[in-house]
């Protein structure tokens, strides 16, 4: 079995431990196992950077070495803002020296070489074991769910990085959700921000940023979204439940959902109870669950 690093994050074993249910079914179906890395520490996600750039890079630095460390050549980060500051502080330091001995000053007695391949979960399902690999895995397929992909504004935008996607028109998402019979509506909001953490500050702001999306989805006839961030995944799903009376509300479900019930994985019932707004009436109306 193909062995890659696994870097939850703080998101997937608190408010996200659903998405991080799904991800252990649906690789552990596709003959992929997660190993997930020794003593991780939080990446600094959307603040550290505001705060001390040195910071910013040895935090994520500190899991990339530990990752080197355990003999991992690849490191799989579900979540957009950890993938990218991950994938931001490997570039930075491979690029600069000066930087990556700064970096490790900090780490030490840990050191970061630079070897460690930063992935997101889109760029390993489609590059690393392929959309015809899932379509053989194919259990049962969607009935043909009308479902719009919600990438958000950081994944595809790598800063500095080459993407693994179209960085504007990203539709690697769309082909894994075409190859298991839902269908993947074009949609104007797909790469839209939601808000990110200023949910917790700024909550005014997204909560116009969520209603656009929202709004977005429904006016092309969604059922559902989809998405591989539980930042974004929070954002949208907590607005649409406080805001049902405003009949824009779809069920946010991540990629991994809805891939587990194609290639047959075992969720529990009590897993789909975790959103806010809950995807059965739609899941079952599609006999996608009983």
């Amino acid at each position: 079995m193909k062995r890659i690093g696994y870097y939850p994050g703080c998101a997937l074993l608190s408010s996200a431990k659903d998405y991080n249910v799904s991800i252990h079914a649906v690789f552990e179906r596709l003959g992929v196992v997660l190993e997930e890395v020794e003593d991780w520490i939080c990446c600094g996600a959307s603040s550290a950077h505001a705060t001390d750039d040195l910071l910013a890079l040895a935090l994520p630095a500190r899991t990339l070495a530990l990752t080197e460390q355990a003999g991992l050549s690849a490191l799989l980060a579900p979540c957009s803002a950890c993938f990218s500051r991950l994938l931001l502080a490997s570039e930075r330091m491979k690029g600069d020296e000066d930087l990556s001995r700064r970096v490790n000053g900090v780490i030490d007695p840990l050191h970061y070489r630079g070897t460690v391949e930063v992935k997101n979960i889109l760029d390993v399902l489609v590059n690393e074991i392929g959309i015809s690999e899932i379509s053989d895995h194919l259990v049962r397929g969607l009935d043909g769910i009308r479902v719009v992909a919600y990438y958000g504004c950081w994944l595809t935008r790598t800063m500095r990085v080459p993407s693994f996607d179209d960085c504007e028109d990203p539709r690697s998402m769309d082909r894994i959700l075409a190859a298991v019979g839902a269908e993947p509506l074009p949609w104007s909001a797909k790469m839209d921000c939601c808000g990110g953490s200023l949910g917790l500050m700024e909550e005014g702001l997204t909560q116009g940023l969520c209603r656009n999306i929202l709004r977005a989805a429904r006016d092309v006839g969604a059922e559902a979204m989809v998405t591989t961030c539980p930042l974004c995944q929070a954002n949208v799903d907590i607005f649409a439940y406080k805001h049902k009376d405003e009949d824009i509300s779809v069920p946010i479900m991540y990629l991994t959902d809805l891939l587990g019930i194609a290639l047959g994985c075992h969720l529990k019932g009590s897993h789909w109870r975790k959103k806010f707004i809950d995807p059965s009436g739609v899941l079952k109306r599609h006999a996608l669950l009983s």
